[in-house]
């Protein structure tokens, strides 16, 4: 039995579906309403019996991994990554052990258990303890109803601590309640668990209630199953509705989300105690391109906007910006309000870009646009300009050239010829929230990495060719000589780029090329201080997949142009040669 079957095997679909859907039982199959279009009647049969889902009203279909794939926004390697791990199955291309590997998810599965354990202690103390009763209050001040604090499990640490002993009496090692974070540090603290794409509670935020408490939120430290910069409070409950809705609400807090999901926009997730990251906006991408930010309508909402907008245009990511109305700070806010205030306010979102020029068009003195100084326009031009040169696309950039010139009045070969004077960074990662902006692509970012870290070219070696690169001249160049250095029998330096072996630098790399190698690995090194190695290989195996990504998309352009200029000459046999190529190539 191979790999995949022995996922198939171990993964029962109805098991894996029911933690994304209800599932409602139809004789010998199950019926659930599809998760990949709208729909009020259910039109998805699941078939225990054949392990499959079939969808009659989109088509979609297939076993777990088509469900997976299409769920998660992921390709099918990183599904099976995900499901070997889920299933226990150990990949031929791992490292570990057996037992390594099963030692390590016994201890996540007790981490997973001891959070679990305290947010279902600190629920029941909120709903049924006197000593919650201030709790009670504040949170019926914030019209939160009986349901929604079920829905998110919302708890209350008190004064007196209970916890710690709870635990132990269960079993649990004081180095265990440690690894999970700690879940007893919480005093006098509403507590929200945060859960992990599959609902597993990873740690906690816990929200003061007094005035003088100190930190306002206290959040779960860094642990084996919590990393905040990469988890987003509410995405276990907001990602079916992100994926119908074609789009992804982020908002500051955890308020903001319980009661936006409350008001009906279920579509709404926040950072968990950090600020937001790629590697938060790259999660949403694997659920839809399209992200809508609602921020607090004051200036350090504004300046965290902005960022947030940054990282989203240079990742290609569609930006938008829900403004709150006059006298409303956030989304929370908004709902006690009146939820249709919220609502409302959602649908009315903005382009991020356009958000952004009004911002700064605003913070001029003159009024009007035709009546602002030299000095003015230049101070806009200055702060708009960059973040309009980090637009991937051409018409997009051009778009807003356009708008700006005739937002400044004045003609837009000016602009034009400023922005062509600009150099801009793009953040190419951000691992635990450490990322350093540099100029690099992605291309060079892996070469960077692999030089530093030459023993994780195993993970990559077979699967990404130098061919899939995008600069053969250097990139592809260092990496085809990786290639062949690792590769070669008689090398007897296996991971050899790190240590400079003879064999790499004779194989058609010059000193130049090796200057700049070592440049980029600097930069990267800088750019990833304090990252652990599991972290380095994800990050490698993620910028594989982003080249090839990029290399099919090239190639789909490139065969989109010949096949229309072929139909254009009417030239069907050049058409239909074209597309036999391109399905044998793309393969």
């Amino acid at each position: 039995m191979d790999e995949v079957e022995e996922i198939k095997h171990k993964i029962d679909i109805v098991d894996l579906m029911s933690q994304y859907l209800t599932m409602n039982k139809a004789g010998a199959n199950y019926k659930v309403l599809c998760p990949f279009h709208h729909e009020k009647t259910p039109s998805m049969m699941v078939s225990p019996e054949k392990q499959i889902f079939k969808c009659f009203g989109c088509s979609k279909g297939g076993d777990v991994f088509a469900f997976i794939m299409e769920m998660e926004g992921l390709e099918f390697v990183e599904a099976l990554r995900m499901l070997a791990d889920r299933a226990g199955v150990i990949l031929q291309k791992s490292n570990k052990t057996k037992q390594q590997y099963q030692a390590e998810k016994d201890t996540k599965s007790r981490l997973y258990k001891v959070n679990q354990l305290a947010a279902a202690v600190y629920h029941k103390i909120l709903l049924e303890s006197k000593d919650a009763k201030s709790a009670r209050e504040y949170l019926e001040k914030r019209k939160l109803t009986s349901k929604t604090i079920k829905d998110f499990t919302v708890g209350y640490a008190p004064e007196k601590p209970i916890l710690y002993d709870f635990l132990k009496k269960r079993g649990f090692l004081d180095s265990e309640i440690r690894a999970a974070g700690s879940p007893e540090r919480f005093r006098n603290r509403i507590i929200f668990p945060i859960n992990d794409v599959m609902g597993n509670a990873v740690g906690f935020t816990g929200r003061s209630l007094l005035k003088d408490q100190q930190p306002k939120y206290l959040n779960t430290p860094e642990t084996q199953i919590f990393h905040k910069s990469r988890v987003l409070y509410g995405l276990d409950k907001a990602k079916a509705e992100i994926k119908l809705q074609k789009m992804c609400i982020i908002v500051e807090g955890q308020m903001d989300v319980v009661l936006s999901h409350q008001a009906g926009v279920s579509n709404a997730v926040a950072s968990s105690g950090t600020a937001l990251t790629l590697d938060h906006l790259l999660i949403v991408a694997r659920y839809t391109n399209n992200i809508a930010f609602a921020f607090d309508a004051d200036s350090a909402g504004t300046g965290a906007a902005k960022k947030a907008i940054q990282i989203a245009i240079v990742n290609d990511i569609n930006a938008r910006i829900i403004a709150m109305p006059e006298n409303i700070k956030d989304a929370g806010e908004a709902v006690e309000k009146d939820p249709k205030i919220w609502v409302e306010a959602t649908r009315r979102s903005i382009p991020a870009l356009e958000w952004w020029m009004g911002t700064t068009f605003n913070k001029q003195p003159s009024t009007g646009n035709n009546q602002l100084s030299g000095q003015e326009k230049k101070e806009i031009a200055r702060e708009l300009l960059p973040i309009i040169k980090t637009i991937p696309d051409q018409i997009e950039r051009s778009h807003y050239l356009q708008v700006l010139a005739k937002k400044l009045n004045i003609p837009e070969k000016t602009i034009i010829d400023a922005f062509n004077k600009i150099s801009i960074k793009y953040q190419v990662s951000s691992i635990k929230g450490k990322g350093k902006e540099v100029k690099l692509s992605c291309e060079e970012t892996l070469i960077g990495l692999l030089s530093i870290h030459p023993k994780f070219l195993n993970l990559i070696v077979t699967d990404l060719d130098y061919k899939d690169f995008n600069d053969p001249l250097f990139t592809g160049l260092v990496y085809k000589n990786m290639q062949s250095c690792y590769t070669k029998d008689n090398c007897s330096e296996k991971f050899c780029l790190g240590k400079q072996c003879k064999k790499f630098l004779n194989n058609e790399i010059t000193d130049e090329l090796l200057e700049k190698i070592k440049f980029i690995s600097l930069q990267i090194e800088e750019g990833f201080k304090e990252t652990d190695e599991e972290e380095v290989k994800k990050e490698i195996l993620s910028l594989s997949l982003r080249i090839k990504d990029q290399k099919k998309d090239n190639l789909k352009e490139s065969f989109a142009q010949k096949i229309a200029e072929a139909e254009k000459s009417g030239n069907r046999e050049e058409v239909k040669k074209l597309l036999e190529e391109f399905q044998r190539v793309i393969k």
